[in-house]
């Protein structure tokens, strides 16, 4: 009936305790209530008589109209269920009330609304039977509470209340917790096809939606709100039986058949396909049934969506020759020719789970080898062959760049900054390269303009190596083109540079192929996947 991790509020824990609520008095969640009592001693007699006189008298004034029924304003409704939101997420007219629950009177919001005024937008009323300052403490009817016990008796006594207010069927839970929830969705959580059909039967609203607090997705909880033009949907109510369209879309896109790959019910799976739902209706992220269980690594339900679209020509054996659809396989959207980040080898590809790996085999591994061999493969190799030459340019380049000779290496200037005379001796034979330095002698003054006065008698204070073989050059001896090797490394410089231009624009090319934001979620990826191998 929803999620049932949903926080449960004040309301409902009164509803299982006890409660000043006048309805409990005649149904209550323990299964007792004076109504429940007159119908069990009229299920025994036979005599109907005082059951039937009590719903007349004690139930008729919990009743608009008698039980006619009234049409109150959605947006009246909004605001009643909008109170018990946070007071964050609580509308204008219901945050400037210093306490919503005591000083909100839904009455004051319920003007009279003739018959005319309802047909000129119906949509912005809603036919209320059961009145709703004498409903139970989650806003429901006497109606609910028969069903929620789910026995025979409370069900005989359902029908006995429908059969003189059957306007009754079609009340909804008023509290945000439940809201939307009326008799039909309680019984076909109770499994009780008997009772499902007398409800269908009766005239119940096969559109009505569940949409309160309990039935949201948890990862939606926080992004619920209230809008006075329109009751706020969230969930799509399973119901496969008169007439009720089997392809509706709930606020997320997501059709029955979404669902049930969500909650990997294969074999629901298959009833609902059998009576007419669509694999090919995507939701809000552009996801069919077969996309969202690619996405969510759902693998029986994958592998039991494709055998269901493919198309069989011949079987001999456990030999099977069979066609797939490729609209929603493959990477190449096949109306428009540009990549489709909605595909299912996509989705598997650049899957984050394990499982994802499981989803890599059959129809999918032999398109990816029929793309390899058409498209890819030759690419690749070319590319291969270009980095190879590439690369090994640039080797040639670097080598060929000038540098200093040993002998030039030798001949370098060293000067040296000592405390005083008595430590070159020591300096010479600790560094043997110092042979031939300059020695630079520090007075005391000297010395703390340096900072090092604590080691100016003893310690080697500095060292400074001034390369001669640069100085060789009347100009940068990388524009010295007289030796064959100067000219080949040039050449060599000159080629990597229109090496990487003609790479920038390749990548160019491919990210204006692919999109530029697939593009970057690619390479982002792929760094991301890098820096977690170290």
């Amino acid at each position: 009936m929803g999620n049932t991790e949903s926080n449960v509020t004040s309301g409902v824990k009164k509803q299982a305790g006890t409660s000043t609520q006048e309805l409990y008095k005649f149904v209550n969640l323990k299964g007792g209530g004076l109504l429940v009592d007159m119908m069990k001693r009229a299920a025994q007699s036979k005599q109907f008589a005082e059951i039937d006189h009590a719903i007349k008298t004690k139930v008729e004034p919990f009743l608009y109209n008698k039980g006619a029924g009234k049409w109150i304003p959605v947006a009246s409704l909004v605001l009643l269920r909008n109170r018990e939101r946070p007071r964050h997420k609580q509308l204008p007219e219901i945050r400037v009330m210093e306490n919503p629950d005591e000083d909100f009177d839904i009455a004051q919001h319920c003007p009279d609304v003739s018959e005319a005024e309802y047909y000129t937008n119906m949509e912005a009323y809603r036919d209320v039977c059961w009145d709703i300052k004498e409903r139970g403490a989650v806003g429901e009817t006497i109606l609910h509470l028969c069903l929620l016990n789910a026995t025979s008796l409370h069900a005989d006594l359902a029908k006995r209340l429908l059969r003189f207010y059957p306007k009754l069927i079609n009340d909804i839970y008023m509290c945000d917790e439940y809201w939307g929830e009326n008799a039909l969705h309680i019984a076909i959580v109770n499994e009780d096809p008997a009772m499902v059909k007398y409800l269908l039967d009766a005239g119940a609203d096969v559109n009505e939606r569940c949409c309160g607090n309990f039935m949201c997705p948890e990862d939606q909880k926080a992004s619920r709100f209230d809008c006075t033009d329109h009751e706020y949907e969230e969930c799509y109510r399973l119901v496969l039986a008169r007439g009720a369209d089997p392809d509706a879309q709930d606020t997320n896109g997501n059709t029955v058949l979404h669902m049930l790959v969500i909650y990997e019910k294969v074999t629901t799976f298959d009833m609902a396909y059998e009576v007419g739902s669509t694999l090919s209706i995507r939701n809000q992220l552009k996801l069919t049934p077969l996309t969202l269980a690619a996405k969510l690594a759902r693998v029986e339900m994958f592998f039991h969506i494709l055998n269901i679209e493919r198309e069989i020509y011949w079987q001999l054996g456990s030999v099977t020759c069979a066609a797939y659809p490729l609209s929603q396989i493959d990477t190449i959207d096949v109306e428009t020719g540009h990549i489709s980040k909605d595909s299912a080898l996509n989705l598997v590809v650049f899957g984050d789970k394990d499982e994802h790996l499981e989803l890599m085999d059959g129809v999918l591994i032999d398109l990816l080898k029929v793309k390899w061999n058409t498209f890819v493969k030759s690419r690749f190799y070319k590319q291969f062959y270009l980095f190879a030459i590439y690369f090994m340019v640039s080797l040639f380049s670097f080598i060929l760049r000038p540098g200093p000779t040993l002998e030039d290496d030798d001949d370098d200037e060293k000067i040296v900054l000592v405390g005083n005379q008595r430590n070159i001796t020591a300096i010479r034979e600790m560094y043997s390269d110092l042979a031939n330095a300059s020695f630079i002698f520090l007075n005391e003054s000297i010395s703390e303009l340096i900072g090092n006065t604590s080691h100016v008698d003893t310690d080697l204070v500095f060292i400074n190596r001034t390369s001669t073989w640069w100085n060789t050059y009347g100009e940068c001896p990388l524009m010295n083109f007289e030796t064959q090797e100067s000219k080949f490394r040039i050449i060599s410089e000159v080629l990597l540079l229109v090496g990487a231009l003609l790479y920038i624009l390749s990548a160019l090319r491919e990210s204006r192929f692919l999109g530029y934001k697939m593009f970057i979620e690619n390479l982002v990826s792929k760094l991301t996947k890098e820096f977690a191998n170290f």
